[in-house]
């Protein structure tokens, strides 16, 4: 029923008003303007609006709001890890370091063939105009193949950005069941550390 929002009542004037709030607030905040006149536009219109409208790229935050929303209409969970920039002791903006996401067929997926077994994980380079790594997290079913069990675009491979994919993964998949038994990847600095911080951690909760 897309086809026909254009012939809604006030459909035009929710789009005019909508690409006058460009730059300035959010989806959510124009909704809630745009809900008492009596309008509403769905969050993927609005930003499609009005990137066309200005003929100019995103800014961050709306490229971020736009990068989440299509992740969950599409049936995955996102995530984000964030940081603040210190400058001269003072925090000055908080910035998104990390996206991780994974859908229900993949918890589902992975709570069978990867709970108390193994997965492998590798970056991906230049796949995207941010030339952000994905991060490819892949386990082996009963068959032998392997399949993408979850995905994170990351900044950089460091053990905090490891640190957060177990910590995404334990919440969204391995809450009530255990965790794998090995992790396979390649020899960064970030994955070494991450993992012996965790043995190091479990070690001490045993004792």
């Amino acid at each position: 029923m897309d086809g026909f929002k254009i012939y809604q009542p006030g459909y035009e004037q929710a789009r005019q008003l909508a690409s006058t709030h460009r730059g300035t607030i959010g989806y959510a905040a124009s909704n809630d303007i745009l809900h008492k006149d009596g309008f509403h536009l769905r969050r993927k219109e609005y930003y499609n609006l009005i990137r066309k409208a200005a003929k100019a790229p995103l800014s961050n935050q709306e490229e971020l709001q736009l990068v989440m929303t299509i992740l969950e209409q599409n049936g995955f969970h996102p995530r984000t890890r964030e940081e603040y920039i210190v400058e001269n002791g003072i925090r000055t903006k908080r910035v998104v370091r990390d996206i991780f996401f994974m859908s229900d067929e993949q918890i589902r997926m992975a709570r069978r063939f990867v709970s108390g077994f193994l997965y492998e994980t590798d970056a991906t380079f230049n796949t995207n105009t941010r030339r952000l790594p994905l991060s490819v997290m892949v386990g082996i079913d009963n068959t032998g193949h392997t399949f993408p069990m979850a995905f994170m675009f990351i900044t950089s491979e460091s053990a905090k950005s490891f640190k957060f994919a177990n910590e995404c993964l334990t919440d969204l998949c391995f809450y009530n069941c255990p965790q794998p038994s090995l992790i396979c990847g390649d020899f960064s600095k970030g994955l070494g550390a991450a993992v012996a911080k965790q043995a190091a951690k479990e070690l001490a909760q045993s004792i």
